[in-house]
């Protein structure tokens, strides 16, 4: 692997590292500082029927069907970030 993929896959983790909530359930940081800028409160989670869809799970969509190598080394950033983060990676999370 080239030494360009494995930054792009650092900043990958950097990026969700610190657009994300620290424990799973948390706000986005990302969601926050809109808020806090603009005043209006966003919310980018995506969820289906009540049920949380994980970044991680997104971006092995992207990872699958890419042909980009950049965009497949900034997905797996984000992965590996999921992974090594939130304790309900795998788990089916229903937001109420």
């Amino acid at each position: 692997m080239q030494l360009e993929y494995i930054i792009i896959i650092l900043l990958g983790f950097l990026f969700f590292t610190l657009s994300s909530g620290d424990k799973s359930g948390d706000q986005n940081k990302f969601d926050k500082f809109v808020s806090e800028i603009t005043g209006y409160n966003i919310n980018t989670s995506i969820s289906f029927n009540g049920f949380r869809i994980h970044h991680w799970m997104i971006l092995s969509i992207f990872l699958i069907f890419s042909n980009n190598l950049i965009t497949k080394s900034f997905c797996i950033g984000g992965i590996i970030q999921a992974f090594t983060t939130y304790n309900d990676c795998f788990k089916i999370v229903f937001d109420h």
